[in-house]
């Protein structure tokens, strides 16, 4: 299955027709969205309800209009993967949702992107959405994206270091995968900080930009 399009509310995302009652039967009394459709919803609806607000904070950093629309369609992914996943309309992982609506996720090229903290010092945190192959290229790109965005938009935020904390990132899933799979050839890319089964990586600054 494709992937969802770049816009908030993607057709990918529409509930599909409640099958009619039969003839002479009396319908059924809904139970409420959340029962017919999913959970999270009411969530998703309120998050459509501040997109624009999310962009005017978007347009106070200088942020171009199509990073902020592809960075707000994270609603429709996420959306998608509540379709996909459970057979319904909903959000699921809406609790996910306030770091992008709170102004604080970019998708940029491949990957996706926010600033935390981490003691002392602030880092980008990557994050893998479902939306096809995680070639070295297009990592290359993003993280190049990532280092440029930051430094231009969020230069009262200075850092040039990636970080990532993802399942993705599970010593265990080398030992399975070819060495040349795209997944083991994200792995090299980080440095084991973490252990447990969502392991925290972090890179160099230069390496991690997709410098040689």
């Amino acid at each position: 299955m494709g992937s969802p399009s770049c816009s908030l509310w993607s057709s990918a995302c529409r509930p599909t027709s409640a099958r009619s009652a039969p003839t002479g039967r009396t319908p059924r009394r809904s139970r409420g969205p959340q029962r017919l459709a999913g959970v999270g919803v009411l969530p998703l609806l309120a998050l459509l309800a501040v997109a624009d607000d999310v962009r005017a904070f978007h347009r106070s950093r200088g942020i171009p209009p199509e990073i902020s629309d592809r960075s707000l369609a994270d609603l429709g992914q996420q959306a998608w993967v509540n379709r996909r996943t459970l057979g319904a309309f909903g959000l699921h992982t809406y609790l996910w949702m306030p770091v992008c609506f709170g102004g604080n996720l970019y998708w940029l090229g491949r990957l996706q992107f926010n600033l935390v903290r981490r003691g002392d010092a602030w880092a980008i945190s990557t994050h893998i959405p479902e939306v096809g192959p995680l070639t070295p290229e297009s990592v290359d790109d993003a993280f190049r994206q990532a280092v440029a965005f930051f430094g231009r938009h969020f230069a009262d935020h200075p850092t040039t270091v990636l970080h990532c904390s993802s399942w993705l990132l599970d010593p265990q899933l080398a030992e399975v995968l070819a060495p040349e799979s795209n997944m083991v050839r994200f792995q090299q890319r980080w440095t084991l900080e973490g252990e447990g089964t969502t392991p925290t990586r972090m890179p160099c600054s230069s390496r991690s930009a997709g410098a040689t």
